[in-house]
């Protein structure tokens, strides 16, 4: 088998990988491993993968990141291969740095990624699903004024596991966003107003750090 035409498919499939598809990540780490020796079956794992982003344009794009039902169908079960899930979560999280909008469900999926199970698979590729939809979003510089403004809000004891709070925040500069972030909460939040003070000196705090950096 040729080495050339292998290892240029290869790098084709990295690039797109890094543009906007991170579920193939794992595969394509995999594939590359045999560039200096190729053979049959590795080109058509290759092959295969060429395949699978048109087979999972159409039918499966989801309009949002996450799904409001409870369902938890195969929560009780883990799910095999957890250095492909640690794959895909790493890959969207570098994706969240241009993507605040899947930042919450990334952050939600990566608290389970120490012991992952089917149903946190399920909710993975459902964000990845969304974001082959919705290649055309991100962030866009406009101009405008440069008044600083910051924006929060929180989800009391959210978690049910450990009763948790989580916290956001977004700051613009004129219409721009220039910051942003989605945490848990360290300590459990006796009431929702201690949860919006907490999540209201993040903000503070962020944003003075904005200021003293100017």
């Amino acid at each position: 088998m040729s080495r050339v035409p292998y290892s240029s498919n290869v790098g084709c499939l990295m690039y797109a990988m890094m543009c906007n598809r991170p579920d193939i990540c794992y595969a394509i780490s995999l594939v590359s491993k045999s560039q200096s020796n190729p053979g049959r079956d590795h080109w058509e794992a290759v092959n295969r993968i060429f395949r699978y982003p048109k087979e999972t344009t159409d039918h499966t794009l989801q309009p949002t990141p996450m799904t409001v039902s409870s369902s938890t169908n195969g929560a009780d079960t883990l799910f095999a291969d957890i250095t492909h899930f640690h794959s895909l979560i790493g890959a969207l999280q570098y994706l969240a740095i241009t993507r605040p909008d899947i930042q919450f469900v990334v952050n939600r999926v990566a608290q389970h990624m120490h012991q992952p199970s089917e149903h946190d698979y399920h909710c993975l590729k459902r964000i990845l699903r969304y974001i082959c939809g919705s290649l055309g979003h991100g962030l866009l510089i406009r101009p405008g004024d440069l008044e600083l403004r910051g924006f929060s809000d929180s989800d009391w004891a959210n978690d049910k596991n450990d009763r948790k709070s989580t916290s956001g925040f977004l700051v613009f500069l004129g219409p721009n966003l220039i910051s942003w972030c989605i945490k848990k909460q360290p300590k459990v939040s006796r009431s929702s107003t201690e949860v919006e003070y907490r999540t209201l000196a993040l903000l503070a705090a962020e944003t003075m750090i904005g200021v003293a950096n100017e």
